[in-house]
């Protein structure tokens, strides 16, 4: 699934808002063809990340929503940020007041207190695009079960394939899988 205006979907330049609108409706897609809440994850890789933060802290039933969201049994996190703000000064001088001139938020970090779910939050230790001090803050965040997993050796988009044996590991015994140890 594209965000509206990516790949083949149609559509404008997506927004903040359109995207969380099109996490929503992918999800509510998934949980059609997938009843089963113990089978659907929510994934999100750097900015995807922040989108599937927000999904995640939406989906528990709201006073008065007519339609609350399906049900996951967690959420993986790989190679995000704190705040679009946070992440454009690190790529920038300090003095420079991005926050200024950014219109986008995606601002993650009091969303993480709101999740009702297993979190992992996974990250390159050798990411030099979106530093893994990020992944710390919204690992501290988050209020459990959680687990933190920096991979030795992995950059911003290859962590799944250099920690494969550490990221199954760590699936397994965050989200019940196996005899695995219990995590934080």
């Amino acid at each position: 699934i594209d965000y509206r205006g990516f790949g083949k979907s149609d559509g404008d330049v997506p927004t903040e808002k359109s995207v969380y609108e099109d996490a929503h409706a992918a999800w509510r897609w998934l949980a059609m063809r997938e009843p089963d809440p113990a089978r659907r994850f929510i994934y999100g890789h750097s900015l995807g990340g922040a989108v599937a933060i927000d999904l995640a802290a939406s989906l528990r039933p709201v006073d008065g929503a007519a339609t609350p969201m399906p049900a996951a049994a967690g959420l993986i996190v790989e190679s995000s940020f704190t705040t679009l703000e946070d992440m454009a000064k690190s790529l920038t001088y300090p003095w420079l007041p991005v926050g200024l001139l950014l219109s986008q938020k995606f601002e993650s970090m009091s969303k993480m207190a709101k999740l009702k779910m297993p979190v992992l939050i996974v990250h390159g230790a050798a990411d030099h695009l979106v530093p893994s001090r990020f992944s710390e803050a919204l690992y501290r965040a988050a209020p459990g079960p959680k687990k933190l997993l920096l991979i030795d050796g992995a950059t911003h988009n290859n962590s799944m394939r250099t920690g494969a044996v550490e990221y199954r590991e760590a699936m397994a015994a965050l989200f019940g899988l196996g005899g695995a140890a219990p995590v934080d």
